[in-house]
């Protein structure tokens, strides 16, 4: 379960990191 979560985790981190990286798409 701990490793779902942390799986998670990243997706969102990286998710957010990609909006603001490309700001101009959204």
């Amino acid at each position: 379960m701990m490793i779902a979560l942390l799986i998670i985790s990243i997706l969102v981190f990286l998710y957010i990191v990609y909006v603001l990286v490309y700001p101009e798409r959204f």
